[in-house]
């Protein structure tokens, strides 16, 4: 077989996870498509992807928020870069998300996220691969809940070229455009790749205004047949106006400020604590985000396997301003280098006879930059200082990992066995008054997959995780705030522990036809020494460990052709979680997590129509109901929900369609997250080129 054969299965190979063989049961393959028609999906779609056109959606989570075990929950309809999807419960500091081989998380500190949905182009996005749980060897640290792999378009011989236009308007005549296009192109050793977008919404909630710039460019060039070298640059802008409190009266959430607005909590901006210039959010606050994603990568065919090493740097800078509520004055301007993480992977494929060998090792220093305040009003901060924080903070995460997957009886039973060992060191930015946090923890892991015939397969896991603290968890640990006194010094004098969590799966799939697949997942999860993040009032905080959060459900996917015109496909998933041994919540006030229904259901219809070669789909979404904080001091009901999206497609030229599409077509009044609500029904057009 020659090198460069090998090295291109290789390097496709690299980009997958080598927890599971066979079907991979536990891994979710979604594809990304803009001109996919329901006919060519009934005929040609494989049993293990599930096809999604990015219509309107604005980030990843909108890509996603109708799979089975996934909780989307946004406060804004665009541009709510927050904390906003959880996988099995568990939020983007459990998530580990990739794009390309290279990790995205930031360090979340100063007002940062882990993840930043709002930041992540879609428009160069081959498939997206979502790992329930933390089965794969290969990642460790955060991905306790999850990894979501972001595989984008590579350049081909032949050039490509797609873009797409998007407006939608809310009820009220507001909202929002966007256009993207890609293009990529690899006529000899070098190839190339390039995408943009452009966001633009307008304000739903109280000064919430969303703008939003992305580029990027991929190179790739063979070095030879066997060495292939990849380099990547992102850049992201965005400006986002903070949501001003439109809720005079919170106990009775029965009144607004400004009528043109619906009632809403509003938002502070981070490190408030009793500063006025931080918590008093004023008509034109904002905040302005540049990120650059630097990387670059190597992939090396040895025989029939491959090394590959992956090297990566974040840099986010975020300018904001506040100005009064009371006479629209500049109360605060503020820098903040709230993202320098870097850091690399190399990990190694070795097939032989009937094994498959794989190893590897991380490393990320995850870190801020500088903090700079250029103005603030002493006055309306009631005569009181505003300095500077200290944001020497950093993390060093370590990792080493291998397994092997081995096929036995012909290939009908595939054994996965590997482990992990992953190394952390939180540096706090004052020795003296915080504690320096250390730590370790091995997780092995085995996955056996059996597969009797060619309709049915069955897997089974077991295996461990463990999780590193972050820096903001390790912060508000050491400097928690609480006005009663022996709280905030036992919150204090506590160590911080690291997660573990013991888990077992079992997923079975049954093929009616080569498009019609029954998918059947259980699954449990005991995380011991979970950390909490417990906010007494909104400006008292503490971050602690709590004995054990248990998890566990079952989800049901399927598909089916009704006619040859004609697919229905969806899922449900019940799911429950116990919290036990809070010591911040001794009378029991939240067993559970917050956020965490009980029960989703997703029913989606796809209709090739007799005319036009048009398309109708539909797809319902259900909530159960919820349980939160408010401010974590009380616990709220967040109602259930059903929401009912409809689009229709139709070709209007070669390589061009045109989609008419309305999300909330009954026009249902929720919210997603308590104190937010919907927008109502949307309304919108998308026109999408392919050539």
């Amino acid at each position: 077989m020659k090198n460069g054969l090998l090295l291109s299965t290789a390097a496709s190979l690299a980009l997958l996870s080598h927890s599971l063989y066979a079907e991979n049961l536990m891994m979710d393959t979604i594809t990304v498509e803009s001109d996919t028609f329901v006919g060519e999906a009934l005929s040609g779609a494989k049993v293990d992807t599930k096809k999604i056109q990015t219509g309107s959606s604005q980030t990843i989570a909108d890509v996603l928020k109708s799979e089975s075990q996934i909780d989307v929950r946004k406060r804004t309809t665009v541009g709510d870069n927050g904390d906003i999807l959880s996988i099995r419960g568990l939020s983007a500091n459990r998530i580990m998300l990739n794009f390309d081989g290279r990790p995205l998380n930031a360090a979340g500190i100063n007002g940062g996220h882990y993840i930043d949905w709002g930041t992540i182009p879609l428009e160069n996005i081959s498939k997206i691969e979502v790992i329930k749980g933390g089965s794969s060897v290969e990642y460790g640290h955060n991905a306790l809940g999850g990894v979501i792999n972001i595989i984008p378009k590579m350049p081909s011989a032949k050039p490509t070229f797609s873009a797409e236009a998007i407006a939608g308007a809310w009820d009220g005549g507001d909202g929002f455009q966007s256009a993207r296009f890609s293009h990529s192109y690899k006529p000899s050793r070098l190839g190339y790749t390039i995408s943009a977008s452009v966001q633009n919404a307008d304000a739903y909630l109280w000064n919430n205004s969303f703008n939003g710039k992305n580029l990027y460019t991929g190179l790739y060039y063979d070095l030879t047949d066997s060495t292939k070298l990849n380099f990547g640059f992102t850049y992201s802008y965005s400006k986002r106006g903070f949501i001003k409190d439109n809720n005079p009266d919170s106990a009775g959430y029965n009144d607004r400020i400004n009528k043109d607005y619906p009632i809403s909590y509003g938002d502070t901006l981070a490190g408030g604590g009793n500063n006025p210039v931080l918590l008093n959010v004023g008509e034109g606050a904002f905040w302005e985000k540049i990120k650059y994603l630097l990387d670059a990568g190597v992939v090396q065919a040895i025989g029939d396997g491959y090394a590959e090493l992956k090297l990566f740097s974040n840099y986010e800078d975020r300018h904001e301003e506040n100005f009064s509520p009371i006479d629209g004055r500049k109360v605060m301007d503020r820098d903040i280098q709230s993202d320098r993480t870097m850091g690399g992977v190399l990990k190694f494929k070795m097939p032989y006879e009937n094994h498959d060998f794989m190893t590897g090792v991380s490393y990320t220093r995850m870190g801020a930059g500088n903090f700079k305040i250029n103005s603030y009003d002493r006055v309306f901060n009631n005569n009181t200082a505003y300095l500077s924080p200290n944001v020497n903070t950093y993390i060093l995460q370590q990792g080493i990992f291998g397994g092997d997957s081995v096929d036995l009886f012909g290939k009908a039973v595939n054994v996965h066995i590997g482990a992990r060992y992953d190394k952390f060191d939180i540096h706090p930015f004052d020795n003296l008054l915080y504690k320096r946090v250390v730590g370790s923890g091995f997780s092995p892991k085995m996955t056996l997959t059996y597969r009797p015939d060619e309709i049915n397969t069955v897997a089974f896991a077991i295996y461990k995780n463990y999780r590193t603290p972050g820096i903001p968890e390790s912060y508000w640990h050491f400097n928690a705030a609480n006005p009663t006194v022996s709280i905030q010094s036992g919150v204090r004098s506590s160590p911080l522990k690291a997660e573990a969590s013991e888990n077992a799966e079992i997923s079975y799939k049954y093929k009616i036809s080569k498009t019609e697949p029954i998918a059947l997942n259980a699954f449990y999860m005991k995380i011991k020494d979970y950390i909490q993040w417990r906010s007494v009032s909104g400006v008292d905080r503490a971050v602690y460990n709590v004995d054990a959060v248990t998890i566990k459900g079952v989800s049901v996917d399927a598909s089916k052709n009704i006619t040859d015109y004609a697919k229905v496909s969806g899922s449900v998933t019940h799911q429950s979680s116990k919290k036990t041994g809070d010591f911040l919540d001794t009378t029991n006030t939240m067993s559970s997590l917050e956020y965490f229904p009980k029960y989703k259901a997703n029913l989606a219809f796809d209709f090739k129509l007799p005319v036009f070669g048009a398309t109708l789909g539909t797809n319902t979404r259900y909530y159960a109901a919820q349980k939160a904080f408010n401010y974590q001091s009380r616990v709220v009901d967040v109602n259930s929900y059903t929401v009912t999206d409809i689009s229709l497609k139709a070709p209007v030229f070669k390589g061009a369609n045109l989609e008419i599409f309305s999300d909330n077509v009954l026009d249902k009044e929720y919210q997603e997250k308590y104190g937010y609500a919907s927008s109502g029904r949307v309304i919108g057009m998308a026109l999408r080129y392919n050539y």
